[in-house]
């Protein structure tokens, strides 16, 4: 569809870019195994009743402007256009009715609602600060993870943002979540070979997957191996305690939760506002990503979900582990060069003569 758009040579580029963009987002809200179940009433049915909803939610909790919905659905509306045109479904009846087809009615109390922005995910700038300020240096060694009847000394202080920043770094290289960090083990990595690999089965899945390690990522977890044995945690409190503990006795304790949330307070993004996104929001900004550049299978692939539609497993001998790593690679050049655009528009100090 999009190719017969851009040969047409009347559609505008960024028309091109908008549509892909839509369909992408259509595809990860109402994923189909076949074009053909979009044809004729049950198609129709099935579109009114499961995916308007979604898009009229989203407009009513202020995520998504109303013009941005509409737009949503005329991409919809153009791609169905062109399948029916192209003979591949048949036209659902009365899809063009402003309440029984795919159209959005939005009450004039709600179009100019303003919208919330980065709720429960991070751009990739957000993404950056949150890896290079995580340091006693940046975030100044007063206050910080002090708190308690303890006082932390100087080194367990810088520890505890290595830590933290291991486990960002470990979220946006993999996708891990806070219980995949604590729970990382010397046998899941795999360093001696060429290509640096973290081979994990997710516990709450059963998923197993082999991730490509980037060499930063690999540089901050080196210092948390040395003289631990295969069977040994990697990153774990100065005191020696798991980073989370205590479900046993009923009380799970998330040391990573609550030390991301203080430094996402000490770092302040929100500019004075309380920040409600959590380390879980890591994972799904690092999914929104991969979703983009390499559709449900690489969505599926970094989240370790076992998606119905693809039903494929991943191992270190896989065939198709090749793609997932390019993909990898190319996430961490983009955000290098988010980086570097950062570092360029950072103000710089002017000499001032004597």
């Amino acid at each position: 569809f999009l190719k017969a758009k851009s040969a047409t040579g009347s559609v505008k580029k960024n028309r091109i870019y908008i549509l892909s963009k839509d369909l992408a987002k259509f595809v990860d809200d109402f994923p189909y195994q076949k074009v053909s179940r979009l044809s004729g009433r049950r198609g129709l049915e099935t579109l009114v009743q499961k995916f308007k909803p979604i898009v009229k939610a989203r407009v009513d909790a202020g995520e998504m402007k109303a013009t941005s919905a509409q737009q949503y659905f005329q991409s919809v509306k153009q791609f169905i256009g062109w399948l029916i045109w192209r003979g591949y479904i048949e036209e659902p009846p009365q899809y063009n009715h402003p309440e029984y087809g795919l159209s959005i009615k939005v009450p004039a109390a709600i179009r100019n609602k303003q919208v919330v922005r980065n709720v429960d995910t991070f751009s990739e700038y957000s993404l950056c600060k949150l890896i290079d300020n995580c340091s006693p240096e940046m975030c100044s060694d007063t206050g910080g993870f002090k708190g308690g009847l303890r006082r932390m000394s100087q080194e367990e202080h810088a520890q505890t943002y290595a830590v933290l920043k291991a486990c960002i770094l470990l979220a946006v290289n993999c996708g891990f979540g806070q219980s995949d960090c604590a729970d990382l083990r010397i046998s899941d990595i795999s360093a001696r070979t060429k290509t640096k690999r973290i081979n994990r089965v997710r516990t709450k899945t059963g998923i197993a997957r082999s991730f490509l390690m980037w060499d930063e990522t690999y540089e901050v977890l080196k210092p948390f191996m040395k003289g631990k044995s295969e069977n040994d945690i990697v990153l774990l409190q100065p005191n020696g305690k798991p980073l989370i503990h205590g479900a046993d006795e009923g009380k799970s304790t998330d040391v990573i939760g609550s030390r991301f949330k203080r430094y996402l307070a000490r770092f302040d993004m929100k500019k004075g506002e309380t920040d409600p996104r959590s380390f879980r929001a890591i994972r799904k900004s690092v999914a929104t990503y991969w979703m983009r550049v390499g559709g449900l299978e690489a969505r599926s692939f970094i989240l370790q979900h076992k998606d119905g539609l693809i039903g494929r497993f991943y191992s270190a001998n896989d065939s198709n582990l090749k793609r997932m790593d390019e993909i990898s690679m190319q996430h961490y050049n983009h955000i290098v060069q988010h980086r570097k655009k950062l570092k360029k528009a950072s103000p710089r100090r002017r000499k001032v003569k004597s």
